[in-house]
């Protein structure tokens, strides 16, 4: 899941340099695989996108080759294999990623075989060499171009003999063995001219030069150096002009010219600077030589801090890509400064790496033998190999067949998860609706049995009072001195009822509605008891007529009341007080 998720990443990130033209092309490829069934076919349009994506972006050029290698190992498709894993190589080498580069290669030579196409194998063969070379590997470089040349031989592949030729002639030249270097180099540039390659005449050109720089015929060498840049420039091929500067800058080395050297180091930098991300080979080796050139200039001229800075920069990259004959030609002049500037514990730390590496390539007569036996037995065990991937690629695929299951499983069990987590909340929902519902029902129920129990008193104040007005009216019937005492009752049963009603009224009602006179006190505390009376009666919306029973009061008295309320509350006109009320 999570490699689904960067590839989706890569592609997206790929999409958004495109400009429009791009974005036009690629969707019509996308369009065109999503209208075919034929895997074949599906295979051919994503090598044609990793190829679209080569100068863009090189994670998606290799994520377009593995698809296309995953529709490959599918379909049982030896061509297509071969092919992706060829151009896999090929961009791991863009991103100096020499390793993997070399186990696709490697990879696709074992299905060209099986195809019976000797020269895509010579091909790669001799791939595998530069790869070796690069790294300071000379023993397996001439294995692997010795095995090219005689393959080339035995087929009679005339165009990639000179390459041969030229590349062995790269390793003797690097062994020092010039004379074995010169009469290989001689012999690809006369094919090569033959060809009428100009490039690989270019490159050769070059390459003999360097051999009479090292043989101090300095002449001879800028005159070689001096028709290669010619031929690079009638190419326009950039990366040739870089080469070509580099060599003319290693004659001002010779002749003690730090400042010249380096004024053409400088150029060669400014062009590696601009190569597109399509630069052939690994460009780690560029990047070396740039800087320990750059370091013996300033070394010349005993500007020690900057060599070592360019030689740091140097060991660092050639140690990452495991280059070791740049490892060991970094860190002896890295030895060397810090031993001219007596920082003696610097010097021996670097002199012990140049030493681990200089023993390493004074064996490689030892190794060039071991590894003539080892390929013996590698080709024995070539055929055991390809069945050994096939088993591991098939294992590799049920894994991925499991942990799909698995993901899926997962998933299910999620979402299952998922709907018992809804459910549980929509019971819970249900609860709090029906709580509320019920907790309603309760509020209007003791609403309603307190509006009965007000109309009860109403009744039961109109009784009283129906009395004490009939009192009053036999009043002058009466003695005399029955008077007082009749008139001290109709005022004790106004005022009981009165008092007596209110408090039973409150108890109940803050029963009912118990915080409602902490909210109006809070909201309005210089309301009078009187006015609080009133505010609970509205509560019950009571009307005027019902208020004037229960008090005593009149109609037109209560009407004033609610009046004065409503201005002391501050409520707009209109706003029904009641509403206003009910919220508290």
């Amino acid at each position: 899941m999570i490699r689904k998720i960067s590839q989706l990443l890569i592609l997206l990130v790929a999409f958004i340099q495109l400009n429009p033209q791009e974005v036009s092309y690629v969707d019509s490829l996308l369009l065109e695989q999503s209208k075919t069934h034929l895997v074949d076919e599906k295979i051919s349009i994503f090598f044609r996108l990793s190829d679209h994506y080569n100068d863009i972006s090189i994670d998606t050029s290799r994520l377009m080759i593995q698809q296309a290698l995953g529709l490959a190992l599918e379909l049982g498709s030896d061509k297509h294999i071969a092919n992706a894993y060829l151009k896999l190589g090929l961009l791991y080498v863009m991103t100096d990623s020499l390793e993997q580069a070399s186990v696709n290669y490697k990879h696709s030579i074992m299905y060209y075989e099986k195809l019976d196409d000797f020269e895509s194998v010579c091909d790669v063969l001799v791939i595998l060499g530069n790869i070796y070379y690069v790294k300071g590997n000379y023993p397996k470089a001439m294995e692997h171009y010795n095995d090219a040349l005689t393959l080339t031989q035995k087929i009679n592949y005339v165009q990639k003999l000179p390459h041969c030729y030229n590349n062995l002639g790269v390793v003797y030249h690097s062994q020092k063995k010039y004379s074995k270097s010169l009469n290989y180099f001689t012999k690809a540039l006369e094919l090569f001219e033959n060809n009428n390659d100009t490039l690989h005449v270019a490159l050769t050109l070059g390459n003999i030069g360097s051999i009479y720089v090292n043989l101090d015929n300095l002449d001879i060498a800028k005159d070689y150096f001096t028709n290669a840049l010619i031929e690079y420039d009638i190419l326009n091929d950039k990366e040739g002009e870089l080469l070509s500067i580099l060599q003319v800058s290693e004659i001002h080395l010779k002749n003690n010219e730090p400042d010249s050297a380096l004024s053409l180091i400088n150029d060669a930098y400014s062009i590696y600077r601009k190569l597109p991300v399509g630069f052939r080979g690994p460009k780690v080796s560029r990047y070396s030589d740039i800087k320990i050139k750059t370091a013996l200039s300033y070394m010349m001229k005993k500007e020690w801090g900057t060599s070592i800075l360019h030689l740091d920069s140097c060991y660092y990259a050639a140690n990452k890509a495991r280059l070791n004959d740049v490892i060991r030609e970094s860190s002896k002049l890295l030895s060397d400064i810090y031993d001219s500037i007596g920082i003696t514990d610097s010097s021996y730390k670097y002199f012990k790496i140049y030493s681990y590496y200089s023993d390493s390539i004074l064996n490689e007569d030892n190794i060039r033998n071991m590894a003539q036996m080892e390929f013996k037995y590698k080709y024995d065990q070539q055929i055991i190999e390809a069945e050994l991937s096939e088993k591991e690629e098939q294992a590799a695929e049920n894994r991925r067949t499991l942990i799909l299951i698995i993901i899926v499983v997962c998933l299910f069990f999620a979402l299952v998860i998922f709907i018992l987590l809804l459910k549980l909340e929509k019971n819970k929902k249900t609860k709090i609706n029906i709580e509320r519902l019920r907790l309603k029902d309760e509020l209007e129920y003791k609403n309603k049995e307190l509006t009965t129990h007000m109309l009860y008193l109403l009744k039961k104040n109109e009784f009283i009072l129906s009395i004490s007005e009939k009192l009053k009216k036999i009043i002058p019937s009466i003695k005399v001195q029955n008077k007082k005492s009749i008139a001290e009752i109709i005022n004790e049963l106004t005022a009981g009822t009165s008092n007596d009603t209110w408090k039973e009224f409150e108890i109940r009602f803050q029963e009912v509605h118990t915080s409602f006179f902490d909210n109006l006190n809070l909201a309005h505390p210089d309301l009078s008891p009187n006015e609080l009376r009133l505010c609970s009666f509205l509560r019950l919306n009571m009307s005027t007529k019902d208020i004037s029973a229960i008090t005593y009061q009149s109609i037109s008295s209560i009407d004033m009341a609610r009046f004065r309320l409503r201005k002391k509350i501050g409520i707009e006109s209109n706003e029904h007080l009641v509403t206003y009320l009910s919220r508290l």
